[in-house]
């Protein structure tokens, strides 16, 4: 069953897109060893602000952009 409270993602970049636009990772769930799953709280807007990044219609710091990147691998190589 869904829970409507939290977003999960696979997508790599759609979870820095939403740490650089000041989301926090709530969960990492690696039960799949193929791949891994972001968690976050869902909010108001969040598909709206989601579609913007994968349509290219939105923009956001470079730097604050790959801080964000690097700040995911750290979590994913942590297991934190």
């Amino acid at each position: 069953m869904e829970n409507v409270n939290e977003f999960r993602t696979k997508d790599f970049y759609v979870s820095a897109f939403l740490v650089t636009k000041g989301h926090k990772v709530t969960g990492i769930d690696r039960a799949d060893p193929r791949r891994v799953f972001f968690s976050f709280k869902n909010f108001e807007g969040r598909e709206d602000l989601v579609r913007s990044f994968l349509l290219g219609q939105t923009m956001v710091e470079p730097q604050s952009f790959v801080a964000s990147i690097k700040s995911l691998k750290q979590l994913l190589h942590t297991g934190e």
